[in-house]
């Protein structure tokens, strides 16, 4: 076999080497969400610790518990990892034009759900209801306030893969599997959120708050 015949072989060798192995931008971003993990767990630990250790929870001056506009933006952020999990479905399919449209959609569910976490906060502030008023408004707007930024920065990643998805395909899918990943983790981040401070507050659950639709 000719020296030339022989690189060309390599050459044809190393997409396939490459295609089994993990992308280097998926293997950081797995190592970037172990450690947000062990950062939330810290937050989520820390909250408990104060349930737990309270005679009453939510403490007094806790506003009611709202039910209808958490379950609604609980569902608008869980259908975004739906709608980016079909962007995944469909970069892998070489279809970058519809990877975009469905990660466009959610990026706008996405931003919904932002502007409806930030409305919730500007009527309980309007109320009276801050990070000083008690323990539990401490752990609130810190912990949905980290959420909120990760979602954010979720947000920009998610332009960036609209912006640019005529250069990723099938063979190329690794920034948007990365990516996707990321949003799937603030979105299970949100389900233990939306537990511990509308559901867990609830007195069917053992909680002391008011009910409120």
């Amino acid at each position: 076999m000719s020296t030339t015949t022989e690189a060309a072989a390599r050459r044809a060798a190393i997409p396939r080497v490459q295609a089994r192995g993990l992308p280097a931008v998926v293997l950081g971003m797995t190592l970037f969400i172990s450690s947000e993990a062990m950062f939330f767990a810290a937050l989520f630990g820390a909250y408990y610790t104060l349930r737990g250790i309270a005679s009453v929870w939510p403490p007094p001056g806790t506003p009611p518990a709202e039910v209808l506009r958490p379950a609604i933006l609980t569902a608008i952020l869980l259908s975004s990892s739906l709608t980016q999990h079909l962007a995944q479905v469909r970069i892998r399919a070489d279809d970058n034009r519809g990877m975009a449209r469905w990660t466009a959609a959610s990026l706008v569910l996405g931003a919904l759900f932002i502007a409806g976490e930030s409305w919730e906060w500007w009527d309980q502030i309007r109320d009276g209801f801050t990070i000083k008023t008690n323990a539990f408004g401490a752990t609130f707007y810190t912990m949905t306030g980290f959420h909120m930024a990760h979602l954010f920065g979720g947000l920009v990643m998610l332009s960036m893969l609209i912006l640019r998805h005529r250069t990723y395909s099938a063979r190329y899918d690794g920034p948007v599997d990365a990516i996707s990943y990321y949003w799937h983790f603030v979105d299970v981040v949100w389900i233990f959120l939306y537990f511990s401070f509308h559901l867990l507050p609830l007195p069917i659950l053992g909680g002391a708050s008011a009910v409120t639709l």
